[in-house]
């Protein structure tokens, strides 16, 4: 600050900056919970591109659920709903 002074430097941009950071911080915590997901989905056998399981249900009818990326969770859902998972697509 007393830098800006002895160059008349304008402290405005500064404040004006100030005014996004918090929006930016807010934007990079999403950004990093986003590649953090898509990492897991594309590690995980069990679920699609989009991070979904599908189920069938006992007359047929498919039910997508997100991905919990754990195989005992799955086992879990399909013995509770009596579902019957479908494996995803390949390529």
């Amino acid at each position: 600050m007393r830098e800006a002074e002895k160059t008349r430097f304008s402290m405005q941009l500064f404040n004006a900056i100030k005014g996004y950071v918090g929006r930016w911080e807010i934007d990079k915590e999403h950004r990093v919970a986003t590649r953090k997901r898509r990492g897991l989905v594309a590690a995980c056998p069990l679920c699609d591109a989009s991070g979904y399981v599908t189920f069938e249900d006992s007359v047929g009818k498919l039910v997508v659920h997100q991905c919990p990326h754990d195989q005992a969770m799955i086992a879990a859902i399909e013995s509770s709903k009596r579902y019957r998972r479908i494996a995803p697509a390949c390529g």
